[in-house]
């Protein structure tokens, strides 16, 4: 059975929550496109290279590398969570803070960001519309990304039709980790899927990321099923000893073949996302990772075209 609905009528004031937009991304999908961070995520990996992206309240940044130590910050803080640090830097006790933004606005060195802001598809809506002769020229377009984009999919689905009335080519990044009703509605939308299956293996799944992998193969299998006409691509973050082992991209590469889909991108790890967790007032956990040799991918990416996959390494 395949599913044909006529398209919803658009709210053009519906709200949605963001943390960045890339007016000029490259990996997101194809050709040139205009790449929003939605903010919200139920998962919490430990790994997460947009640490900012899991919360979906606001939160401060700090990036200490930008402060000059003039400690204006500090006599803004009308809570006292500012307090002059080591080397002409400041400290921020992040449990009392309540968020209020006073420092970063009154930050001239921009060391201080408030991250996460309300928009409403009118107004990413112009903003993606000025782009336009970049997407036409390149085969680009619009893609949301997170976080997790199912966390607000009310708010993605209008965006997507929006776009899709003014012929803009759409594309979402989800890990289907979501009810299969709310994914529906930012399937319908879509011109292209990048979908994150992380590991394929039941017990490491569980163990690392906290939650069992069966609703999103699940999801994935109903996608197939459901919209044979969307492109999809399947997305493998390397992970160290989760996701870049041999066995895990074999049995993907099996169960993606299964499916009908021939689309496989392998992304090595990041070793440069621990800075993100400095300027959220975090520790990472894994400080001795490095990014996969370029042999080790090429081993991996062997295997998957074995099974008759289109394989590019994301770098």
């Amino acid at each position: 059975m395949i599913i044909r609905r006529k398209r919803p009528t658009i709210d053009h004031e519906a709200k949605g929550f963001i943390f960045d937009i890339d007016r000029f991304a490259v990996h997101d999908g194809p050709g040139i496109r205009m790449a929003i961070f939605l903010k919200g995520c139920e998962w919490t990996c430990s790994w997460c290279h947009n640490p900012e992206s899991q919360s979906q309240t606001q939160e401060i940044a700090y990036y200490e590398t930008k402060c000059i130590g003039c400690l204006t910050c500090v006599n803004l803080c009308p809570q006292g969570t500012i307090s002059p640090g080591p080397d002409q830097k400041i400290m921020i006790e992040r449990k009392r803070c309540n968020v209020c933004g006073e420092c970063a606005e009154g930050c001239d060195a921009q060391a201080l960001k408030l991250i996460g802001e309300w928009t409403t598809v009118r107004q990413l809506l112009e903003i993606a519309l000025k782009d336009r002769i970049f997407y036409e020229c390149s085969g680009g377009g619009v893609t949301l990304t997170g976080g997790e984009v199912a966390v607000q999919a009310e708010f993605a689905a209008h965006f997507l039709w929006a776009c899709r009335e003014q012929g803009i080519h759409t594309a979402i990044e989800t890990s289907g980790f979501s009810r299969w009703g709310r994914l529906k509605t930012i399937i319908l939308p879509v011109d292209l899927i990048l979908y994150d299956v992380k590991a394929m293996d039941g017990k490491v799944h569980r163990e690392k990321i906290g939650v069992s992998n069966r609703l999103m193969l699940g999801n994935l299998r109903k996608i197939r099923q459901l919209f044979p006409e969307k492109q999809i691509q399947i997305r493998v973050p390397c992970i160290p000893g989760i996701g870049d082992t041999e066995e895990n991209i074999e049995e993907t590469s099996r169960f993606i073949r299964s499916l009908g889909i021939t689309q496989l991108a392998l992304l090595p790890y990041n070793e440069t996302a621990s800075a993100k967790y400095q300027w959220m007032g975090r520790s990472y956990p894994h400080p001795d990772w490095k990014t996969q040799s370029s042999d080790h991918m090429e081993r991996l990416k062997a295997i998957a075209v074995s099974h008759g996959l289109e394989v590019e390494i994301d770098d």
